[in-house]
């Protein structure tokens, strides 16, 4: 629904992130080494600044629209609650408007995880050499981010009925927890990866406000919520809540959806085909 022939498509690496812009891999001018551990702390609100400063220096004077799935999702809320004359719409699939508790939680093992591992020494590890437990991690992430029905019907459910299927399908889970693990591994720096989840769990669209209703209310454009019933990550109800809030002070500012998916989590980059359609008569409607 994102036509490229009519719209300018602009995207930007979040802070912190190792496929690009600053990051603990980033060189320390002041050191001539990578910044590890030393990296400034950041939350996404440093982020939308660090995004809307680019966007002015390109000279763009306000977002038509502004989208994004999963961490995407989260800044283009915040974008729009933060700079609400500069967001004309906007669309957050697999969102919520601060972080549930078992989210947190979840993310706080990741890190407590990544540093517990006897070579992290202090985030001063081999770049050179993946962590052990950062395996293990990825494991972690390859459950907590999908859904049973996925292992089920993709993983489980390809070994057919027989006197070998319990030990079949065993293989066949540990295949799917260790496919690719090592190029994973490589290209997700620990260091990096403890930076961004940080900055999730202090995200909070209430944070700074008088409450939680005052920071989902500067919101003032039209927004899309598509959320699915299986994700670990974001249920549904957080973002009902925020559409709630909305259309409490603006009726039909919101509009929330909820689909089932395999994917859990991962449906917002895996199961488009179910949410494309909402995105296009969005569009239609800013027009």
């Amino acid at each position: 629904p994102f036509d490229t022939n009519t719209y300018r498509i602009l995207t930007a690496n979040s802070l912190g992130s190792m496929f690009g812009t600053s990051s603990p891999i980033t060189a320390n001018p002041d050191t001539g080494k990578h910044y590890g551990p030393d990296f400034p702390k950041f939350s996404f609100a440093d982020t939308v600044r660090f995004h809307k400063q680019f966007l002015e220096e390109m000279g763009v004077e306000k977002l038509f629209l502004i989208a994004g799935p999963s961490m995407g999702s989260l800044q283009s809320l915040l974008m729009s609650a933060m700079y609400p004359h500069f967001v004309s719409g906007a669309i957050g699939v697999a969102t919520a408007g601060k972080i549930p508790p078992y989210c947190m939680t979840i993310h706080n093992f990741f890190q407590t995880a990544l540093q517990m591992d006897p070579d992290f020494n202090e985030g001063w590890y081999n770049l050179e050499k993946p962590l052990t437990i950062n395996k293990v991690a990825h494991m972690a992430m390859r459950i907590f981010y999908t859904h049973n029905d996925l292992i089920q019907k993709d993983v489980i459910d390809t070994v057919p009925e027989g006197p070998e299927a319990v030990m079949q399908r065993g293989y066949v889970s540990e295949a799917y927890l260790t496919a690719n693990l090592e190029e994973h591994t490589m290209t997700h720096d620990p260091n990096c990866m403890i930076a961004v989840l940080r900055a999730l769990n202090m995200y909070d669209l209430g944070l700074g406000m008088k409450n939680y209703v005052q920071g989902v209310s500067r919101i003032t454009c039209p927004v899309l919520l598509i959320n699915f019933t299986t994700d670990h990550e974001f249920y549904p109800e957080y973002a009902k809540e925020v559409a709630d809030i909305l259309n409490m002070n603006n009726r039909n500012q919101a509009t929330q959806k909820s689909y089932d998916s395999k994917w859990g989590h991962l449906a917002c980059v895996r199961d488009t085909s179910l949410f494309s359609r909402d995105i296009d008569h969005f569009i239609k409607k800013l027009i």
